[in-house]
Parts: C-alpha cells; sequence; structure tokens
C-alpha cells in the first residue's frame, strides 16, 4: 500500500506507526512476547512514511544576509506545529546547505487561540522575540528579525548572520530542534547539540535596534527588504510570556506553570521538595551558555539538567530513569534494548 499523501493522513499514520514500535518494544524489554517480524515491518513502514513527510516540505524565504544582501530560504512545515519538524527530540528535516555568512536559526512563538493536539514534544521558543547578547557582542555578527506564520500561529525567526568566519562559542539550537544539522558552505555536514540557557536571553531588543546590530523585516514583505531603527519596528514590546514554551497533547505550558500530574501517577508517592529545590537552585546558578553535546535532559520539560541529579531544576519532576538511549539516525530516544527507533524506524540492532 502506498503511503497517502494527504498530510493529516500522513502524520496519522505516522503517529500510529510510532505506538505500535512502543507497545512492541515495551513488551520486548520487559520480558512479554512481541514479534520481530511485526517491529520490522512497523519500522520499514514508519521510515517510508517519514520519507513521505520529509518531501512534503516546502523551502520559504526567511530572512535576507545583511552582509551579501542574498535572500536565505529553509525547508520548513508552515502548515502547523503538529508536524514532525517541529518534533523537538526527533525533528524531521533536510539538512541544507547553509552560505558562509550565515550563523543559526533561532525564534519566537506567539500561539494562536488554540493549538493542535500531537503525541510529542514541541518547543518553540517564548513568545516574545529575543536575542542572544553573547552572539551580538562579537564583532561582524548581525541578526535579522521576520515574520514566519505557521499554521494558526505567529512565529517570528531570529536569524544569525557573520561578516566574518566565527566559532569558539556555543551554537544555539536551530529553531524549534534540540540540535542543528546542516551541510556547511564548504560542503561538510554539521551537527551540534549546545545548550545555551533561558538566562542568556534579552528580550529588551531597543539597545540593539539602535546600535544596527539587530535589523527586522516587515511582516509579509516578499521582498525581505532589510529595516534598521525602532521607528515603526513590529517586534518591540509585544506581549506573551518570557520562558520557553511546552506544547503537547493540546496544551501549552512553561517551567513556570507546569501541567498537573496525570491520574494514573497518583500512585506516586510524594517527594521531599527540599531536595527539589536544591535541585533548583544549583540549576538556576549556571547561568553561562556552555557547551553539552552529550548533556543529559529531562525526559519530562527536555531542558538540560545536571549530571546526577534526581529531579529536573526546571519543571520540578523526578528525573531518575535509566540513562538515554538514543537513535544514531534522528537522535530520539528509544527504549533500553529497543531493536527500532520508535521515532524513525531505524534498525538500533544490525542484522
Amino acid at each position: 500500500m502506498s503511503p497517502p499523501t494527504n498530510r493529516r493522513q500522513l502524520l496519522e499514520a505516522i503517529f500510529a506507526a510510532r505506538n505500535g514500535i512502543a507497545d512492541l518494544s515495551w513488551k520486548s524489554a520487559t520480558g512479554g512476547q512481541s514479534d520481530d517480524a511485526d517491529v520490522a515491518r512497523l519500522s520499514s513502514e514508519l521510515s517510508s512514511l517519514i520519507d513521505g513527510y520529509r518531501s512534503t516540505l516546502v523551502s520559504i524565504p526567511v530572512s535576507r544576509c545583511p552582509f551579501t544582501g542574498e535572500p536565505w530560504n529553509r525547508k520548513t512545515d508552515i502548515s502547523g506545529l503538529d508536524g514532525l519538524w517541529w518534533d523537538f527530540e526527533a525533528p524531521v528535516r533536510v539538512a541544507e546547505r547553509v552560505p558562509a555568512s550565515f550563523v543559526a536559526l533561532t525564534g519566537s512563538l506567539q500561539v494562536g487561540r488554540t493549538v493542535e493536539d500531537f503525541p510529542f514534544l514541541c518547543k518553540p521558543g517564548p513568545e516574545v522575540p529575543y536575542v542572544l547578547p553573547y552572539l551580538l557582542r562579537i564583532p561582524g555578527i548581525r541578526a535579522v528579525l521576520s515574520r514566519v506564520a505557521i499554521g494558526r500561529h505567529t512565529g517570528t525567526a531570529i536569524t544569525y548572520f557573520s561578516q566574518n568566519p566565527a566559532s569558539g562559542f556555543p551554537l544555539p539550537s536551530e529553531w524549534g530542534s534540540s540540535r542543528n544539522v546542516f551541510l556547511a558552505a564548504s560542503g561538510g555536514l554539521v551537527t551540534t547539540q549546545d545548550h545555551v540557557p533561558e538566562e542568556a536571553f534579552d528580550y529588551d531588543l531597543k539597545p540593539y535596534l539602535e546600535d544596527g546590530r539587530l535589523l527586522w523585516i516587515a511582516p509579509e514583505d516578499a521582498e525581505l527588504t532589510l529595516r534598521s531603527g525602532i521607528a515603526d519596528c513590529p517586534y518591540v514590546d509585544l506581549p506573551g510570556r518570557r520562558s520557553l514554551l511546552f506544547i503537547s497533547r493540546g496544551k501549552v505550558w512553561t517551567s513556570e506553570d507546569p501541567p498537573p500530574m496525570p491520574d494514573k501517577f497518583a500512585d506516586i508517592p510524594m517527594v521531599d521538595f527540599s531536595d527539589v529545590m536544591a535541585e533548583i537552585e544549583t540549576e538556576a546558578a549556571s547561568s553561562k551558555p556552555t557547551k553539552s553535546t552529550t548533556t543529559r535532559r529531562c525526559p519530562h520539560c527536555g531542558e538540560a539538567v545536571r549530571a546526577g541529579a534526581k529531579f529536573c531544576g526546571h519543571c520540578g519532576k523526578n528525573i531518575t530513569v535509566p540513562a538515554d538511549n538514543l537513535c544514531p539516525a534522528c537522535g530520539g530516544k528509544v527504549a533500553p534494548k529497543a531493536k527500532f527507533c520508535g521515532h524513525c524506524g531505524h534498525r538500533m540492532e544490525k542484522p
């Protein structure tokens, strides 16, 4: 049977295949009966479906380099947040060649009146646009703000460019992703997973607009004309939450207002919150951007946590879970001893 071409049907088929693989992998990992042939079939089906989804991504104009004057496009899913492009842990994207002046793509998102229901964690940034001062302090680096409509939501892309080759600093992950994967101008594949804490964000855009380190493109400007200064800038003093958004299953929350614990966890004993606060204080003490290609992350909110921590310093939840087992193909988390990745269908074991 050929995979569906309708985006909604394609995503539903992907989620169903993921659930099927997860169920069979769980049975296998816990000593239950599972048919390897069924897992292999579902994994092959999932891989084909994901290829089909990836082919639906369209190249859209995102920004313009202030040094070369060239427009910059990116293959993105702008139909909604339910697309796998927005899966924070295992994003389905296309590794595209970037110009030599490109540094990074970050972003923010004003959530629409309603949010889609999807079974993965989406982290599209805060609601208010921000900049990373540690990047803009580097001579020759500029950032450009631009509007990107994502279904019923309003996104702001913040794209960084450099006049000269720049390195030696933490590279923020691509907008909505836990990592960066792109082809450098030289043709080599670049993958990074550096951690940049929220403490590094600056929501006061005015100083950067005034001194020209931050430029902007007017919403709906198809010509991508670069503008400067505060006058008429539509990205200044926007309302909204200034904390990273977490979106999943039709819910939106931040680390300050985590969702209530599901009823199915009601039988878990209460924890000593003095330990939780100690972890939170420890996390808060680390405010400088640091490289962390092997960083452990909270399974609940996706934020980086200190090695050996019992509780997440961002959402406060218990994180005493086995060490991450990551898929080498997509980077998503998989169950211990899993034979196939439940995100992309990659075979974890050699035949």
